[in-house]
């Protein structure tokens, strides 16, 4: 599953450290995974799934590596793969590509509280330098960009799409009062 639109608050993906751009030490899956998560009802959120999911690994950071590793994760930012990206030297194969994104509009992203359209962090690092992430412009096209600036105010902000995953034999049904979680039969 999916977040429709972007939160409403951009983040930077990790602060300046020595490899600010490896996934899971970084302060945006840290704030998905201790601070956002809690955004969601407890009725829902004891059905969400701890899912594993494909990083670069730290030791591939930095010099064009070629090693992923897998962390798990409930909430979590999807990959450049996953959106039907080619991978590279730099840019590893992490997951595969997801049905929903070879429709390449599918990558554009919105704004909740304004509707304009906004750029948005992926999970993938480019690995030839140690902070480089990867993101969707606000026209849906995949790259690579530098994640902190090195002023003493910080980083890049830009938008977040979390993305989560409930058991195969779950039906969520939303309703006006919320959501309802049942069990297929």
């Amino acid at each position: 599953m999916l977040r429709e639109y972007l939160l409403d608050e951009p983040r930077i993906y990790n602060g300046p450290g020595r490899k600010a751009s490896y996934y899971g030490e970084s302060d945006i899956d840290h704030f998905l995974n201790e601070e956002f998560i809690h955004v969601y009802p407890d009725g829902l959120r004891q059905h969400m799934a701890e899912t594993n999911i494909e990083i670069a690994a730290k030791e591939s950071i930095g010099h064009c590596g070629e090693e992923t590793t897998v962390i798990q994760r409930v909430l979590f930012l999807l990959s450049y793969a996953e959106l039907d990206g080619t991978p590279s030297r730099t840019i590893l194969k992490e997951g595969s590509s997801l049905l929903y994104f070879s429709d390449k509009k599918n990558r554009i992203a919105a704004c909740y509280e304004d509707g304009k359209q906004g750029s948005w962090w992926l999970r993938s690092a480019s690995t030839s330098g140690t902070a480089y992430a990867c993101g969707v412009s606000a026209e849906g096209v995949m790259g690579s960009s530098g994640i902190y600036d090195p002023n003493p105010d910080g980083g890049y902000f830009s938008g977040v799409r979390p993305a989560l995953c409930f058991p195969g034999d779950m039906v969520l049904c939303r309703t006006e009062l919320g959501y309802i979680v049942k069990t297929a039969d």
